[in-house]
């Protein structure tokens, strides 16, 4: 069954009144619930003015969504909704709004240049429209040198995950110790990084001698440990 959100106002008109009531928001605040909008604030501007309906005082306003916008939430939606005053309906309408997505992020004030650790770069927490970002924010809290920018950043833009990642301690190229331990037997060879990798990173790496590609985990700078594999595949 479909689900319907019914958002309940009262009118504030003096005794005797009926105030012309603003339907802009409660409709933003039913469909924000309808969509489950988190982490922001939905905004919505409409492209056509709504229908003023008549509220007597102290009667409750009930909007109910009763088609939310097929392609969800998005920059530009049309929806459908009821409108009830009391106990009587007062018809259903279609509405076409202009949306933004208000939230809190990490926005970058000056150029960020690559492989900048974020303890370098100048970022700053802004409230701005995110609707149109469809791969996602960059959570993070703490600016450290563990981590930096892949890519250089144009100022203004807003940090995403595809912008961060772990600082690497190992770089592709790089001549490391693997480490191969199984009970007693503990094996140091030298192998070629194919990848770079922060402690604690999987990572491809390649035998000089056998030319054998092989994993292993990054310790440090200079060390990653390989899973010894026995000649059963044990």
């Amino acid at each position: 069954m479909k689900k319907i959100v019914a958002l309940i106002l009262l009118a504030t008109a003096p005794a005797g009144f009926a105030a012309l009531a603003d339907l802009q928001p409660a409709i933003t605040a039913a469909l924000a619930e309808e969509l489950e909008v988190e982490g922001g604030e939905l905004v919505l501007t409409s492209v056509r003015p709504l229908p003023k309906v008549e509220v007597p005082y102290d009667f409750p306003l009930i909007v109910k969504i009763t088609q939310v916008p097929t392609q969800g939430l998005s920059a530009f939606m049309t929806v459908k909704f009821s409108v009830t005053v009391g106990d009587q309906p007062r018809g259903e309408h279609t509405a076409f709004f202009k949306a933004a997505l208000m939230r809190e992020v990490w926005v970058a004030t000056k150029l960020c240049n690559r492989l900048a650790t974020l303890d370098q770069v100048s970022i700053k927490r802004k409230k701005v429209n995110v609707i149109n970002l469809h791969n996602g924010i960059w959570e993070g809290d703490k600016l450290t040198d563990e981590l930096q920018i892949i890519q250089a950043v144009t100022p203004g833009t807003v940090l995403q995950p595809r912008h961060v990642r772990r600082r690497p301690v190992v770089l592709r190229n790089q001549t490391v110790q693997a480490v191969i331990r199984h009970k007693a037997l503990h094996i140091r060879l030298p192998v070629m990084a194919l990848e770079d990798g922060a402690p604690g990173d999987v990572i491809r790496l390649r035998n000089p001698k056998s030319f054998k590609e092989i994993r292993g985990t990054v310790v440090n700078s200079d060390t990653v440990s390989v899973k010894f594999i026995s000649p059963n595949g044990k």
